[in-house]
This record gives C-alpha cells, sequence and structure tokens, in this order.
C-alpha cells in the first residue's frame, strides 16, 4: 500500500472485491457486512463504506481516519456526516486530543486538514471507546506477538504492562462482537452490554471510557452525549 489516495483508494477496492467473493460462499450472508479494520485500514474502510452501500457497520481500531481528515476531504466523494451505518471507533491514549483540535492551524500539513470524521459522524451511532493504557500498535494481535521488551517498553503508557496490554485487547475483542451483534443481528442482549457503563460490564477501573452519540435525524436538532466513565 501507499500512504496516499491512490494507496487508499486501491484497499477500498479491495475491501468491496471481499465483499463480491464473499457473496459467492454459501455460508455468508452479505445483507449484513461490516468492515473491521485497523490503522490505516480504518481511511481505507471508510471509504469502501461511503462507497459501497452493502458495508452496514464500521468497526476502526485507531484508524486512520481520525488523523488524516485532510485525505478524506480530499478524496471529494467520501462524506462522513451523510453516511447512517453505526460506527464503533476505539482510541488509544489521546480520548478527545483530535476532537477538540483546530486543524486549520497554520503549518499543518495538508493531510491533516480538514473536518473531523466523529464530529461530523452524526447521522449514524456513535461509539467511541478510548482504551485508556493501549498504544497504537497494541490494537494488533500481530504486533503484539511481535513486540520485544525493549520495542514494547518505547512504545508503553504510563505503568501499563504487557498484560494490561493483552487484557485490554480482550475488552476490545469483546466489545467489537457486542457492537456488529447488536447492529447486525439485532442482538438485545447485546444491545444491553453497549448501553452499560465498563464498569457494569466487568472492565477494570483505568481501562476505557465509552462515549454514545445516536443518529439523529437530518432535521432535528443535535443530541447530547452520554458519557460513561
Amino acid at each position: 500500500m501507499t500512504d496516499d489516495l491512490d494507496g487508499i483508494n486501491a484497499q477500498a477496492r479491495d475491501i468491496s472485491f471481499l465483499v463480491s467473493y464473499a457473496k459467492t460462499l454459501p455460508d455468508t450472508d452479505t445483507s449484513n457486512v461490516a468492515a473491521v479494520s485497523w490503522s490505516w485500514g480504518g481511511i481505507s474502510s471508510l471509504f469502501a463504506a461511503a462507497r459501497d452501500p452493502r458495508i452496514r457497520a464500521l468497526l476502526e481500531m485507531d484508524g486512520s481516519m481520525r488523523y488524516f481528515p485532510g485525505l478524506v476531504k480530499k478524496a471529494g466523494d467520501v462524506h462522513p456526516e451523510r453516511l447512517t451505518i453505526p460506527l464503533l471507533f476505539f482510541t488509544s491514549e489521546y480520548p478527545n486530543y483530535f476532537e477538540d483540535l483546530d486543524s486549520s492551524y497554520d503549518g499543518a500539513p495538508a493531510d491533516l486538514v480538514g473536518p473531523n470524521v466523529l464530529n461530523a459522524w452524526k447521522l449514524g451511532d456513535l461509539y467511541t471507546a478510548n482504551m485508556v493504557g493501549m498504544a497504537h500498535g497494541e490494537f494488533s494481535s500481530m504486533f503484539q506477538r511481535r513486540k520485544s521488551a525493549e520495542r514494547f517498553a518505547e512504545d508503553q503508557i504510563a505503568d501499563y504492562g504487557r498484560d494490561d496490554a493483552n487484557q485490554g485487547y480482550a475488552w476490545v475483542a469483546r466489545y467489537s462482537l457486542n457492537f456488529l451483534d447488536a447492529h447486525l443481528k439485532h442482538d438485545a442482549a447485546a444491545a444491553a452490554f453497549l448501553k452499560r457503563t465498563p464498569a457494569e460490564n466487568g472492565v477494570p477501573k483505568h481501562f476505557m471510557a465509552i462515549r454514545f452519540r445516536a443518529a439523529q435525524q437530518p432535521s432535528t436538532s443535535p443530541v447530547g452525549e452520554k458519557t460513561s466513565p
């Protein structure tokens, strides 16, 4: 891949190709498709979801659509403010920095300048889950397995150790499963799980915070946000 529009567009086409391929398999239901991604794949899956109506939900593990709004803007046909699908977005240790940042500050690289995607996500349900002690690479099980003790120490956040990173990843997986079950399978128990606070779900203290903003109708005024510590 390349970290430019050509690379993103190629990955987005790959995602749609895989959805088409899945349709040929006997054990798939392509009426309930979600794109799940990490890091740079998080911007490619946004492009795919904006162009492919078969994608009915988006799940991002610290996806780059949050960090490169200029590339989203540059695409021309990717409009987060128009998408009506639900989004679960996991962030690393910076819960609100990019949402509060004025991306138009002087000297900002063009790829970083543009409307914040999470702020624009108004027509679909939005869950933003901040994994307080997880570095960016710890959202990938492959990266976790490959990290030496020295490399882990370079990326380590505060005093969160490897066991904490593993436990955080397990909660990411559990919330991901419940999000997909709730929105694609309409599972009542999964929906109830998402409505509870992390503490009510058994998440240890100081591991995560989740914020929910319900989808609003285009003609209604913005709804308030509910924050669960």
